[in-house]
């Protein structure tokens, strides 16, 4: 059975989602871990969308270089880098920063 894949990746909509207030607190408590924590676990619909996004573009990625295996090997590494850095740019500034230290 063939599937087709879209050209493009539908963008997920994420919800604006407005915190509860918090109160007065310094940047080193703002930081915790288990305050991170307890933010992300009060909203497991946003953490999914955002995993399956990098999850599905990344994926696409490697089954696109994967069955465009055709070429000269340099013409190839310069098309995969090309793609692999409009996903990692279209993903945000967090996956530029490890593509820079990637690259």
């Amino acid at each position: 059975m063939l599937y087709a894949f879209p050209l493009s990746l539908p963008r997920f909509v994420v919800q604006k989602h407005t915190p509860p207030p918090l109160s007065i607190i310094t940047q080193d408590e703002y930081c915790e871990p288990e305050r991170n924590l307890e933010y992300w676990n009060t909203r497991p619909i946003v953490v999914t969308q955002r995993a399956l996004e990098v999850g599905l573009r990344f994926g696409r990625w490697l089954l696109e270089s994967r069955l465009a295996a055709r070429g000269t090997t340099a013409d190839l590494e310069a098309v995969r880098a090309a793609k692999l850095r409009e996903v990692l740019i279209d993903l945000g500034p967090a996956f530029v920063k490890v593509g820079f230290f990637g690259g």
